[in-house]
């Protein structure tokens, strides 16, 4: 066995082997014999060090060597070596140098040579070090879209129970001509209310009518429960099923299971764009998407596959510009294609439903039980730019199957579409499909331009369509959209549709549209728009529009002019003057209108209010040439429940987070998500906590709090919090210092001399929710520390502790005065 000195001795006589005479070798080998007690030229088992690339991976090594061996000759045990190369070799370089160990499981620093890998063997250092060509690196994988946001502060998850009801009441009042009595209409009364209890959700709108009885009508009601992991949504109840090329949407009373992408947002369900590079050097790579920079990346030399690029829909051209250290530059280009509706390879998107066609009425709900019904609809991702799908529909009366498959290319996306239905004895088909090219990447570059058709036999029909068709229908349409330099845009539409015979509707015939608009500089906008479309009978319609927007964002100001022409309306003119103000901590959008129409001239004018507690709104109209007046009045608040805790908001869109302060922040102002206005979207006070109505479920939505007037000692915590809530659910997020007191102390030895520049915490000495705080002295030992609750405390700094005790009751500044270290 070698000891440490014998590896130090034998460093010292091999490296001293330089500065010997070189007509004297047996010299170096007196000296070694008399060293070891064995010949220089014998080979000694001894551990090495091994160094793979610039320090990348180090480790030892059993090797045998000699003073004298040639360093291609030295051998070592290869499983160290080979487990360190693993990550970073190419598979077939890794197998080339497995096959070169010998049987007793030793490598050569030749035989690493021979496979392609740069080694060389230090006597003096006894170290071997393996360079790998870029050429035999592994790939290396990064991730263009960057690791996912990251949320300061403490955030709060989902509550198990959670409730809210939105409460909604609206009326109309006439007068002026109508009589000499203003007539009010019933005022209604909308109820809409959602539970939540560990996930599943039961909901349900309503809607009370005034008169005799108070007449009651009931809405959509259901049983929901979402199973994020396998972004499934499944319902009982009222329910929707979507609609395809050939068939409308249905409502139906039954169960449903949909594939629900909203309930893991992270999750990447269309195609994204992964390109391989190739780096002799290492190299600044920029990343451009359609001209534009989106990333820059400092990669070493090898190979690296770039996956994960978000690309907008279209055809797009991804261009890697690559910069290498001697400022050599290339570039990589690759095009591809990508359409809103398509799905990544692999990835399937479904909704089956089963239940009775439903429909909404004076009285409620009505459910035609006699009609059961089964829809299947699925859709799945075959490759990168291949989409393709089915749909089955089966009522008693009518059934109805197709197919649908989408084609993403750099020439533009291609979807075809076939349907065969039975409907009272009675099949029929139809058939469709589209092409679109749509490029973007700044002005005179971004375009949009397709065309579509359809076909429907005399005989096709979808389930639940009320008049079957007694002759073939087909359409046909274009349409080009440019983007011009200065802002300028135009659009430019025309179709055709026949049928024979008309079935009510529009007339068969042509139609054509066309637009230009342009946006100045100055917060001006202007669109011109001129319109031909069959009209009912054989009539057909003209109509031109002009529209001037001038926008001051500073302001909260907007001044929106038209104006418009047709043939059968004739001429019309209309301004409205937009503004929004602050007031009462929330925002008030008013807007004042004045149009005239066939010699009628007729204003309105309206106010919104959005506060964090009610959503109020009033609009008033007048006809002057026969002095009717209309006015609209509705004002909508709800109550919310999450984790014990009752709060009153404005209405609820979807999931909310209740933000409740603490006990020593009690009747404070606390503002949620302020704006530069000085509006907030929630705020905390006298009147209870502050609801957030409109988060976003299944995601980490950010909480920016506002205290400005807090008194001293108060503390928020934390002015920024995370929260997140499930479908129809709620949250509590609890803010706030437990305690109300400005603690200001100085630190001293025991000679008086101040602890300057110390590290250390403050640990309560009784059960507290808060774990030790942090406290930092000054170059004369003072510390401070806000929000800290009363009772008693022990101060470890690095130099000492005491004990600092405050008084129960008291808030507000507490000076301990100077505090002695033990």
């Amino acid at each position: 066995m070698w000891t440490r000195a014998s590896l130090a001795c034998l460093a010292l006589i091999v490296t001293g082997a330089a500065t010997a005479s070189a007509d004297d070798p047996g010299q170096d080998a007196e000296l070694f014999r008399r060293a070891f007690g064995t010949s220089a030229a014998s080979v000694q088992a001894i551990p090495i060090q091994f160094e793979i690339g610039d320090g990348e991976t180090t480790g030892t090594v059993a090797a045998r060597v000699s003073p004298t061996m040639p360093a291609r000759a030295v051998r070592f045990q290869a499983a160290p070596l080979l487990s360190a190369l693993e990550p970073s070799l190419v598979a077939g370089a890794q197998a080339k140098v497995k096959a070169r160990v010998d049987g007793q499981g030793e490598l050569s620093v030749g035989d690493l040579l021979d496979v392609g890998l740069e080694s060389s063997f230090d006597h003096g250092k006894l170290r071997l070090h393996v360079t790998i060509p870029p050429r035999l690196r592994a790939e290396r994988r990064y991730e263009l879209g960057g690791p996912g946001p990251s949320f300061a502060g403490g955030g709060a998850a989902g509550s198990r129970f959670s409730a809210f009801l939105n409460l909604r009441v609206a009326d109309d009042l006439t007068f002026g001509a109508a009589g000499p009595e203003p007539l009010r209409a019933p005022a209604q009364l909308q109820l809409e209310g959602a539970a939540n209890l560990r996930g599943f959700v039961l909901e349900s709108r309503a809607e009370v009518l005034e008169g005799p009885g108070l007449r009651w009508r009931r809405g959509e009601t259901r049983l929901v429960r979402d199973l994020p992991d396998r972004l499934v949504r499944l319902s009982a109840g009222d329910i929707a099923v979507s609609g395809s090329r050939f068939t409308a949407p249905r409502s139906l009373l039954g169960l449903s299971a949909v594939r629900t992408f909203a309930l893991d947002p992270t999750r990447a369900y269309r195609p994204d764009e992964s390109m391989e590079l190739f780096l002799e050097r290492p190299s600044r790579v920029d990343v451009l998407v359609n001209g534009q920079k989106v990333q820059t990346l400092q990669l070493p030399a090898g190979t690296h596959r770039l996956e994960g690029l978000a690309l907008p829909a279209g055809s797009d051209e991804v261009v890697l510009d690559t910069t290498d250290d001697r400022g050599v530059t290339t570039s990589v280009r690759k095009r591809t294609a990508l359409d809103v509706s398509q799905l990544a390879a692999g990835v399937h998107q479904f909704q089956y439903a089963v239940g009775v066609p439903a429909t909404s009425g004076p009285s409620g709900r009505a459910y035609q039980l006699d009609r059961p019904m089964l829809h299947l609809q699925h859709r799945v991702g075959l490759s990168r730019s291949v989409t393709a799908g089915g749909i089955l529909q089966v009522e008693r009366d009518a059934q109805l199957a197709g197919a649908e498959v989408l084609w993403a290319t750099w020439a533009g996306s291609f979807s075809a579409s076939a349907a065969f239905s039975h409907h009272h004895q009675r099949p029929g088909w139809a058939a469709g499909g589209r092409w679109e090219l749509q490029r973007t990447g700044g002005f005179a570059r971004s375009f949009l331009v397709g065309i579509s058709g359809d076909y429907q036999s005399g005989g096709f029909s979808s389930p639940g369509e009320v008049l079957s068709r007694t002759g073939a229908v087909w359409s046909a349409s274009a349409y080009y959209a440019q983007s011009f330099v200065s802002g300028i845009s135009a659009r430019l539409e025309a179709g055709l549709r026949t049928q024979s015979p008309p079935i009510g509707g529009p007339a068969p015939g042509w139609w054509i549209n066309g637009s230009v608009s342009r946006s100045f500089s100055n917060g001006l906008g202007m669109r011109m728009e001129a319109i031909r479309r069959p009209g009912f009978g054989s009539a057909h319609e003209v109509e031109g529009r002009l529209s001037l927007v001038w926008a001051w964002p500073d302001a909260r100001r907007s001044v929106v002019v038209s104006s418009s022409v047709s043939g059968r309306d004739g001429a019309e003119v209309e301004a409205t003057v937009n503004q929004q103000v602050t007031a009462l901590r929330g925002t008030v959008d008013t807007a004042a209108t004045v149009a005239s129409a066939a010699g009628q001239v007729r204003t309105a004018e309206s106010a919104r209010f959005t506060h964090g507690r009610v959503e109020a709104e009033v609009t008033h109209g007048l006809a002057i040439a026969s002095g009717t007046n209309r006015v609209h009045a509705r004002v909508g608040t709800a109550i919310v429940f999450a984790d014990g805790v009752f709060a009153w908001s404005r209405p609820v869109n979807d999931s909310f987070a209740v933000v409740v302060p603490t006990q020593s922040l009690e009747g404070a102002f606390i503002g949620v998500d302020p704006t530069a206005t000085g509006a907030y979207a929630a705020t905390a006070d006298r009147l209870g906590p502050a609801v957030l109505s409109d988060v976003q479920p299944y995601t980490w939505s950010t909480v920016r709090l506002d205290a400005p007037s807090l008194t001293v000692g108060q503390s928020i915590d934390a002015e920024v919090r995370t929260v997140r809530t499930s479908y129809r659910g709620g949250a509590v997020l609890r803010v706030g210092a437990p305690g109300r007191v400005y603690l200001i102390g100085r630190a001293v030895d025991a000679k008086g001399a101040p602890a300057a520049l110390q590290t250390g915490k403050l640990i309560p000495l009784f059960e507290s929710m808060r774990p030790p705080e942090l406290v930092f002295t000054n170059a004369d030992g003072r510390f401070v520390l806000m929000g800290v609750e009363p009772g008693r405390y022990r101060l470890q700094l690095e130099v000492g502790a005491a004990t600092i005790a405050i008084p129960e009751g008291r808030t507000g500044i507490f000076e301990t005065g100077s505090v002695t270290l033990h």
